[in-house]
């Protein structure tokens, strides 16, 4: 498939996701290309993966790192992305010990043994080509790409498993496992059977520790879900280009503030001269100065009414 347009033809999870948590996100991240520092967790889990990735490789190759070459796979990627990021430089220590203590409980749990790398999987790049419409006009082709962290078969006739790594604060629940779209599509980019995911858990309450879901299985079901989910985001995005309309988020979500999102400041900025161009107050009729609503009044308010009538 030929993409003309990168912006309205070519989709990720990641993309669709970012217009659907918040559009005025997406026109920031995806129109206006903005970008701000990475996080300390984002920093951290590009280092975790590409430790998982030299791992994965030296299987494919018949080699088995020890956990401690691992870890300094895992660093070499962190001290690169400092490095490419500008930022982090004084988080190093902080990765090191942290990640450590999660690799060594994923060595002793058991847990990486059982992956069994399949080749052209381990990051491997996949695409789906799919044609959208509003449901009853025509429809124009979408690519959708995504890559997988590896697809492992541990026997030629076990089912082959995605694993898919992740860092976070707390084990990705099961629930999460069982239904996440993201983990379905990445499923069918690898043609797997079945999905799993390994969250190296973060130090906070914890200690730092690495937590390896059940396999749930990946069906139809859940790929119909993935592909309605998507149809609905791609269309909602080119809408939204066409009409220039990215509206911002319900400001009450908790992703809506500073610590979550980096466009904050530009949706939210401390001192708003300008709102006058946009809203004007007028009167303000304040609770108990207007008739009760009787379409919403409780019996409750419906006794109450009567007695003061009386």
């Amino acid at each position: 498939m030929k993409v003309n347009n990168w912006l309205v033809d070519k989709f990720s999870f990641s993309k669709v996701g970012c217009f659907s948590k918040c559009p005025r996100m997406f026109f920031y991240r995806y129109v206006m290309r903005m970008k701000s520092p990475a996080s300390s967790w984002l920093l951290f889990g590009r280092g975790a993966h590409g430790g998982q990735e030299a791992d994965n490789l030296a299987k494919l190759r018949g080699e088995h790192l020890s956990v401690a070459q691992v870890l300094e796979s895992a660093v070499a990627e962190f001290e690169g992305e400092v490095e490419k990021e500008g930022v982090g430089r004084d988080l190093k220590d902080a990765f090191v010990e942290e990640h450590s203590r999660q690799l060594e409980v994923f060595e002793e749990s058991g847990e990486r043994a059982k992956i069994v790398p399949v080749p052209g999987t381990v990051e491997g790049a996949f695409q789906i080509e799919l044609m959208v419409g509003d449901g009853e006009g025509p429809k124009a082709p979408a690519l959708i790409e995504g890559f997988t962290d590896v697809v492992s078969q541990e026997r030629p006739d076990a089912p082959r498993r995605l694993c898919d790594y992740k860092t976070a604060g707390r084990p990705t629940s099961e629930k999460e496992v069982a239904k996440h779209l993201q983990l379905g599509l990445e499923a069918i980019g690898g043609q797997a059977e079945e999905a799993q995911v390994i969250t190296f858990v973060k130090g906070g309450k914890q200690k730092p520790t690495a937590k390896a879901s059940k396999a749930y299985p990946v069906d139809n079901g859940r790929w119909q879900r993935v592909l309605a989910w998507f149809a609905e985001g791609i269309h909602s995005i080119r809408r939204a280009v066409k009409s220039g309309d990215f509206p911002k988020c319900d400001p009450g979500a908790h992703y809506c503030s500073a610590e979550a999102c980096e466009f904050f400041g530009l949706c939210y900025p401390g001192k708003q001269p300008d709102l006058h161009k946009w809203v004007e107050v007028g009167e303000i009729r304040p609770s108990g100065s207007l008739p009760p609503a009787e379409w919403r009044m409780s019996k409750a308010a419906r006794k109450e009414a009567e007695r003061t009538a009386t």
